[in-house]
């Protein structure tokens, strides 16, 4: 099943679980304050309500209240046969209102920028027949923090509440795992390149991809994401989409190269080419790409200046990761001269991801697909650039500490 299925299946059946006991009722009004350089949230209703709250990164950055089944009473737009929109404040743009199942209610508040939940608590009526309060405290991060903490949630990793107990502060806070998305060129209906001797692209990229997974794994520190699990065919689109929707760190597509010049061989490294820049750019303005700076409402010049900003940074990154790649190839196996190249590569297109694809070496090489097809050999490679990796983000927190 892939990540984003599972998380869809995850979440509908935590928001069939979610209302424990909680009798119907309704929300009688939403408000917001600024308080201390947080941006808080309060949901008011006539009785005590369960809730559950998560954050969404695709498609808009979105906070997430689910709730049991209630009516709306207060103040709304109706803006659907099912949903009502309710006015935001400050980086709230809005809040939106339905009903998500036959027995859960779902708030959802569209954010202009990034926020993490600082806290959340339930506050009982302060006299009889007064409000019950749901309180829910916003405070501005970045998007690489907001994506991190993004994403329908598994069973168990939902921040939840209850009407008879305070829940704990800060739900959301970076976490020191880092997320690395691990993508197996090639798959399904595309074989990718055919060896010397029939051996396919697709096998030997996927083979590569879970010794890497393993060889991150056993280092410790790191949640490993594959973009494909089985020998299926992913779109590249779909392949960017699971590295910025995944929160990624680091995004490292896995390839093997063919030419008409058998003695050929060598791995390389890739990253974005400043026509690809462009390219990644273009996409970010035409689907308004959530990113670490708002555009909405902005001039297009100023866009167009903001989203290169944050490219710069992505690109710095990736090329110092490229780099540090490079140089510990050989200790794998042979490598290209000029070893680290650029290209317009559809998989590197993520404007906001450190990305970079590797050329294992050349299926049109007998060397080289002997290697590649050897366990031994892909074990190793996986090793060295698991080691790279840990060097890159080792090298980006002593810079981070410097500044």
């Amino acid at each position: 099943m892939m990540p984003t299925a599972k998380k869809c299946l995850a979440a509908l059946m935590f928001c069939l679980l979610a209302a424990t006991g909680a009798s119907a009722g309704q929300i009688t009004d939403i408000r917001y304050g600024d308080f201390d350089g947080y941006t808080r949230i309060v949901i008011e209703s006539d009785s005590a309500l369960d809730y559950s709250i998560f954050t969404l990164a695709e498609q808009g950055m979105r906070v997430v209240v689910d709730l049991p089944h209630v009516k709306w009473a207060g103040p709304a737009q109706q803006i659907g046969e099912n949903q009502l929109r309710i006015a935001g404040h400050g980086p709230i743009r809005q809040a939106r209102f339905g009903h998500y199942t036959a027995d859960t209610s779902r708030v959802v508040f569209d954010l202009d920028q990034p926020l993490t939940v600082e806290q959340h608590f339930y506050m009982a009526p302060a006299a009889a027949g007064g409000s019950h309060r749901l309180v829910f405290d916003l405070r501005q991060t970045n998007f690489q923090v907001f994506a991190e903490a993004a994403g329908f949630p598994e069973d168990g990793e939902v921040a939840q509440g209850s009407r008879g107990e305070i829940a704990q502060n800060a739900v959301f806070r970076e976490s020191s795992t880092r997320r690395i998305v691990v993508d197996a060129g090639h798959g399904g209906k595309d074989p990718g390149a055919i060896g010397i001797t029939g051996k396919r692209e697709k096998d030997v990229n996927f083979a590569a991809s879970l010794a890497l997974k393993e060889a991150l794994e056993a280092l410790g520190d790191y949640e490993v994401i594959l973009t494909r699990s089985t020998d299926i065919y992913l779109d590249h689109d779909l392949r960017v989409q699971v590295a910025r929707e995944g929160g990624a760190d680091l995004f490292i597509s896995l390839h093997a190269d063919s030419i008409g010049k058998p003695d050929v061989r060598g791995a390389s490294v890739y990253t974005l080419s400043k026509r690809g820049t462009a390219r990644a750019k273009q996409k970010v303005l035409d689907n308004n790409w959530v990113m670490d700076v708002t555009l909405a409402g902005r001039d297009p010049d100023v866009s167009g200046i903001l989203v290169d900003l944050a490219q710069r940074e992505t690109k710095n990154q990736s090329a110092a990761f490229a780099e540090i790649l490079t140089g510990r190839l050989p200790e794998a196996g042979p490598v290209l001269r000029n070893t680290h190249r650029e290209a317009n590569l559809y998989v590197l297109l993520a404007p906001d991801v450190p990305a970079v694809l590797l050329e294992m070496g050349f299926m049109s090489n007998r060397g080289d697909e002997a290697n590649l097809s050897t366990p031994s050999y892909r074990e190793g490679l996986a090793r060295t650039v698991a080691s790279a990796i840990d060097d890159y983000f080792e090298q980006r927190e002593r810079l981070f500490a410097a500044r």
